[in-house]
C-alpha cells in the first residue's frame, strides 16, 4: 500500500466529485450562497425591487399598517417580541432562496442529473437567481478544494524532504502527483462539482395558479354550498 493510504489520506476522484456534487446540492440554497450574494447589491435590488427607491437610490422605510399597529400593541401589552421587517439581508434573501427553488433528481436515474427550478412572475429574475445560485455554488466549493488541496501540497512536500525510504517516497510523490494535477483543474475555467448543461429554460405556459384546478374546485364548492343553503332555508320554512 502506498505511503498515502497509509496516513489515511486517500485521494480518489470518484468519491472525491460525489462528496463536491451532495454539497453542491446542498449549498443551493444555503446560508453562504445568500451570505455571498447579498454582498451584491444591484442583485439584492433586483430580488427585493419594491422595497427600493429608485430615485433617492435607497431602501424604502415600511410604514405598518392599523393591522400591525394593533398586533404589535397586543403583542407589548402581553410581553411578547415585536418583529420589525428591516432592510433586505442575507436571512431575508436566504428565506427567499428557500421558499422558492427546488429540486429534483430521479431517484432510479444511473446519472447525476440535477433539475433546478423555481416558481416566479418574472422569467428574466428566474434565469438570472439559477445562474448566481449555481454559479456561486460552484464558486464557493472550488475555492474551499483549493484551501485543502495547498494544505495537502504543503504536507506531502514537506514529509517527501523528510522520508527516505524508497517505497514510502514513490507513494508521496504519486500522490504529490494527484494533487498538483487536481490544483491545475482547480485553477481552470471549467465547472467544479456541477456542470450547467444548456441554457435556463422557461415554462411557455403558466404553471401556477391551477386555472382548471381553481374553476372545477369553485363549481364543486359553489353545488355543495347551494345544497346547504337550501336545506337550511327549507327547514327555517318549515318552522316558521
Amino acid at each position: 500500500s502506498s505511503f498515502s493510504s497509509i496516513i489515511g489520506m486517500d485521494f480518489g476522484n470518484d468519491q472525491k466529485d460525489s462528496y463536491d456534487y451532495e454539497l453542491y446540492k446542498i449549498l443551493i440554497t444555503s446560508n453562504q450562497v445568500s451570505d455571498f450574494l447579498s454582498e451584491d447589491k444591484n442583485f439584492m435590488t433586483m430580488i427585493f425591487s419594491s422595497e427600493w427607491d429608485k430615485k433617492n437610490k435607497v431602501w424604502k422605510k415600511k410604514e405598518l399598517t392599523f393591522f400591525s399597529k394593533i398586533k404589535n400593541f397586543i403583542k407589548s401589552i402581553l410581553g411578547l417580541p415585536l418583529y420589525v421587517q428591516g432592510e433586505p439581508s442575507s436571512m431575508r434573501l436566504n428565506k427567499f432562496l428557500s421558499n422558492n427553488i427546488s429540486l429534483y433528481s430521479p431517484e432510479k436515474s444511473k446519472t447525476s442529473m440535477l433539475t433546478i427550478s423555481m416558481l416566479t412572475s418574472n422569467p428574466d429574475l428566474g434565469r438570472l437567481v439559477l445562474e448566481k445560485v449555481h454559479e456561486v455554488s460552484n464558486q464557493i466549493l472550488r475555492k474551499r478544494s483549493s484551501i485543502r488541496t495547498r494544505e495537502y501540497i504543503s504536507f506531502l512536500n514537506s514529509q517527501l524532504s523528510k522520508t527516505t525510504q524508497h517505497d514510502q517516497k514513490l507513494g508521496l510523490i504519486s500522490s504529490l502527483s494527484s494533487q498538483l494535477q487536481k490544483q491545475m483543474n482547480e485553477s481552470s475555467n471549467l465547472p467544479f462539482a456541477s456542470e450547467k448543461f444548456g441554457k435556463v429554460v422557461v415554462s411557455q405556459n403558466p404553471v401556477s395558479p391551477n386555472s382548471k384546478f381553481i374553476l372545477i374546485s369553485s363549481a364543486i364548492i359553489g353545488f355543495f354550498l347551494s345544497i346547504i343553503v337550501l336545506m337550511i332555508r327549507s327547514q327555517v320554512l318549515k318552522v316558521n
